[in-house]
């Protein structure tokens, strides 16, 4: 445990513990560098395999976009462990605020979050590589400063099942929460994102019910002994919860992955459906339907009576907008939507020429019948096919007053978000949300960039206020990042959405001096450089030359220890979007081939550029032999050769364990270093160096023994 006021790494001041398991801790603390308060989660993961895993999952993590998910800002290791600093969310988490309300919460409240959940999996589920959560539970669960669920704690976050980061082969570093976690967890036998759906319906069961639900283990061994399975759904514990959402959450909590919906956008739809059935509620007495007026006959607009088995809340909701019909479906809206109901249809029955809300104005029995639409009068468009209609308002207008229908007008759906709001579209299919209203009446959903190019999206599901897209196709190559915007039904909305045909951006952060003994790390004039590759393979032609600071968009990382990469910022400027492979390490600047006892670096090659390359021999090599704290090993054997290998110099250091050798032509040199006196067994790099044979050209070269070979 780190006391307070401990400083990690001269920048982060611990304020206090928060939390504290087997495998490690979360603490608050303050970025002394910015100012701002952080939450830094602590592991007990040290070096080796793990190590370099938790380093995957940390990048893997400050990838994530979504604002149910916390941001991740750096990591670090030092003695004491490995550390993530991520956003710190305050506040007490939701099993904490259940416990202190001894009650369980309401259903709404609980649906509202579990849509918020089961969105954040969706874009988790559907990145490539996907992400698995894996340890969904009350206790990672909070509210941001704008009311937002967040999803915490990643430590058992999983990517692509062939690196199992922060997994051994004997299961997770981090173990799993036995009440939450399927059985195929608990089993170690292979876990997908339906996993993630049974540990958030259980996380949604234990909200709704206040009881922690039975662990996957304990029914698995009821099932096998021919008993029942002892977790009773949350209707059964909580009367109040509508059957139809506990048939959903018991599916998500089968224990046979195959009978859980197939993806978090399934099971947002069907709790969507399902938030939407309308509860049984105890019928009220029928209204008195207001008198008759004396100047007309109101009998071709009096609402139907209602029938005994519907009672007057279906006809009261057969004459409201749909907003407020589905409110008179609540149980709790049965004052208020009775009082509403009937004050809006006397409105109806008295107001603009009879017509009554969302229907047809029709004519009075004076007035004849028209054949055909008239000019003016436009007709309310048929739904979709599954979806209802929108709200339509007959206006009164001079038609109205001599029989004619009033033109009805179409209340048009708007949209005023999507997320996320930029996505990599390199791996299709891409989900994004949009939220809005009346969007469950969108014929025609589209995105539409500037240059015209045009995404029609699949619809997966869709209500009023929400509408999950699934992208399968796009129109072209997005050659890095377009801009979309959402156009529902020819009306353009104020949102977009970015796609990219990248991961990530980087810089290069590995082409450093101090790898020329690499082979891959040169230096010129203009300092050190390394070369793009046009396939995944040391031995591959170069596609262009890559320097310190230079930008590039990654987009391949499916190839063991290389990244494909496109040149966005280039030293260079004729070089930018060439395409090519590098080396990982030279751009996440980790896991560099181990140094040799002696490593061999190219200082710099200065170079007389009044001589071309010609018959001159009077270039020369120079440098020195050195132990680990920089003094000279005098008596060591350098050569220095042609390619070919057909010319050959050798030279032994002097005392000082220095060495010069000249009379070197126009050509590539090759500098070994063959021989140190007292050391068997040495290895060392070559370095290669370029020369014009100017009088005035030289490289440098020095060998120095690494610290404990």
């Amino acid at each position: 445990m780190l006391d307070a006021n401990t400083i990690l790494l001269d920048r982060y001041r611990i304020v206090r513990l928060i939390g504290q398991g087997g495998m490690g801790a979360v603490y608050e603390a303050v970025d002394e560098r910015l100012g701002n308060t952080v939450a830094l989660k602590r592991t007990l993961v040290m070096g080796g395999r793990l190590g370099k895993a938790f380093e995957r999952e940390a990048r893997l993590l400050a990838g994530l976009r979504h604002r149910s998910l916390p941001k991740v800002y750096d990591h670090f290791g030092d003695e004491s462990g490995q550390y993530l600093v991520m956003e710190y969310i305050p506040g007490d988490d939701l099993a904490a605020i259940l416990r202190a309300r001894g009650v369980p919460f309401a259903v709404e409240e609980v649906l509202e979050w579990g849509d918020q959940l089961l969105r954040a999996l969706e874009y988790l589920h559907t990145l490539r590589p996907p992400v698995l959560h894996r340890d969904i539970k009350p206790q990672n669960l909070k509210f941001s400063a704008e009311g937002a669920l967040v999803l915490l704690d990643f430590g058992l976050a999983k990517g692509d099942p062939a690196t199992q980061s922060l997994v051994t082969g004997s299961g997770s570093v981090f173990g799993y929460t036995p009440h939450y976690a399927p059985i195929e967890q608990i089993h170690n036998s292979g876990t997908d994102a339906r996993s993630d759906l049974y540990a958030a319906a259980a996380t949604l069961h234990h909200l709704l019910t206040g009881a922690m639900p039975v662990d996957a283990l304990t029914r698995a061994t009821a099932v096998l002994r021919r008993q029942a399975d002892p977790l009773l759904s949350p209707t059964d514990l909580n009367p109040r919860v509508p059957p139809e959402v506990s048939h959903v959450l018991m599916r998500a909590l089968s224990l046979n992955q195959e009978e859980r919906p197939a993806s978090a956008a399934e099971m947002w739809a069907a709790l969507a459906v399902a938030r939407e059935e309308p509860a049984a509620t105890v019928e009220a007495p029928e209204p008195i339907p207001p008198p008759p007026s004396p100047a007309r006959s109101l009998e071709s607009h009096a609402p139907a009576r209602p029938s005994p088995s519907g009672g007057w809340r279906a006809a009261a909701s057969a004459a409201l907008p749909l907003p407020l019909a589905r409110a008179l479906s609540r149980p709790w809206a049965v004052p208020i939507g009775a009082t509403l109901a009937l004050l809006l249809l006397v409105l109806a029955l008295t107001a603009g020429g009879g017509a009554t809300l969302g229907t047809t104005a029709r004519p009075t029995s004076g007035a004849p019948a028209l054949a055909e639409p008239r000019e003016g009068v436009t007709e309310a468009p048929a739904p979709a096919e599954g979806l209802e209609p929108s709200p339509t308002v007959a206006r009164p207008s001079a038609l109205a007053s001599s029989g004619v229908p009033a033109p009805l007008v179409t209340i048009p759906a708007t949209a005023d978000l999507i997320e996320p709001s930029e996505a990599y579209a390199g791996n299709l299919p891409v989900a994004v949300t949009v939220r809005g209203d009346r969007l469950d009446t969108v014929r025609d959903f589209r995105l539409v960039a500037g240059s015209g190019a045009t995404i029609v999206p699949n619809v997966r599901a869709a209500t009023a206020g929400e509408a999950l897209l699934v992208i399968t196709e796009l129109a072209g190559p997005l050659n890095g990042e377009q801009v979309f915007e959402l156009v529902l039904d020819g009306a353009t909305q104020p949102v977009t959405v970015v796609l990219r045909d990248f991961r990530e951006r980087r810089q290069m952060l590995g082409v450093r001096e101090e790898y020329s003994y690499t082979g891959r790390v040169g230096v010129d004039e203009s300092g050190p450089l390394t070369e793009m590759l046009v396939d995944p393979d040391a031995a591959s032609a170069p596609a262009a030359v890559l320097r310190p600071g230079d930008e590039v968009d990654l987009l391949r990382d499916d190839v063991a220890g290389w990244y494909q990469v496109r040149l966005r910022i280039a030293s260079a400027s004729s070089q930018t979007s060439v395409v090519g492979w590098v080396e990982r390490w030279l751009v996440d600047n980790e896991g560099a081939p181990a140094a040799p006892s002696f490593q061999g670096m190219l200082l710099n090659v200065s170079t007389d550029r009044a001589v071309q390359c010609g018959k001159e021999f009077r270039s020369s090599v120079y440098g020195s032999v050195e132990r680990a704290d920089g003094s000279g090993i005098g008596g060591a054997l350098v050569r220095v050769s042609t390619a070919d290998g057909r010319n050959r110099f050798v030279e032994s250091t002097k005392g000082n364990g220095t060495y010069n050798i000249g009379g070197l032509g126009c050509t590539t040199w090759v500098v070994e270093l063959l021989e140190v006196p007292g050391i068997a067994g040495f290895r060392a790099n070559a370095i290669r160096v370029t020369l014009n044979g100017g009088l005035y050209t030289s490289g440098a070269v020095r060998f120095r023994q690494a610290a404990g070979s």
